[in-house]
C-alpha cells in the first residue's frame, strides 16, 4: 500500500520494517490502516539494555600534541574520529584507559580530513594516543 501525502512524499506500507545503512534517505512508512509511523527516537541503551530515547548530543575532545589522552572511562560510543591537520604522524585508538590494548584502529599515519572511525561502540574506555602534534577530533558520549 501507498499513500501520497500533503507534502508529496509517498509513504509505504511493509509487513517487515526496512533497513537503512547511515546517511542513505529513508522513506515514510505506514502502519497496516494507512496512518503515518512516526517514532520517538528510542531504542536500547549500549550499557545496560534500558529502552531511552536518544538525542543527537555528544561531547567531544580536541587533541593537538603527541600524547596519551584517555577521553572516556567505562562504555560509551564514538560518533567520529577526525583528523583536522597538524602535524601528522601516527594515530592509534585502543578500547582501554592506557593505549595499550583492545586496538580499534590500529597505528596509521592520517591525512588532513581523514575520518579514523565512524559509529562504533566500546566497552573498557576510549583512549587516543597520538605520535605527533596531529590535531585530532573526538565526538563522543
Amino acid at each position: 500500500m501507498a499513500k501520497l501525502m500533503q507534502s508529496g512524499q509517498i509513504a509505504n506500507y511493509n509487513d517487515t520494517a526496512p533497513t537503512f545503512e547511515d546517511g542513505e534517505p529513508g522513506s515514510l512508512q505506514l502502519d497496516p490502516r494507512g496512518n503515518l509511523k512516526s517514532t520517538l527516537a528510542t531504542g536500547l541503551r549500549y550499557e545496560d539494555d534500558e529502552v531511552a530515547a536518544f538525542d543527537d548530543v555528544y561531547n567531544y575532545e580536541v587533541i593537538k600534541t603527541a600524547t596519551t589522552t584517555t577521553i572516556k572511562t567505562g562504555s560509551g560510543f564514538i560518533k567520529e574520529i577526525r583528523v583536522l591537520g597538524g602535524t601528522l604522524g601516527d594515530v592509534s585508538v585502543f578500547d582501554d584507559t592506557t593505549g595499550t590494548t583492545n586496538e580499534i584502529v590500529p597505528a596509521v599515519t592520517p591525512t588532513a580530513g581523514m575520518v579514523l572511525k565512524k559509529s562504533c561502540a566500546f566497552s573498557t574506555g576510549l583512549t587516543i594516543v597520538t605520535a605527533a602534534a596531529t590535531i585530532v577530533v573526538v565526538s563522543y558520549r
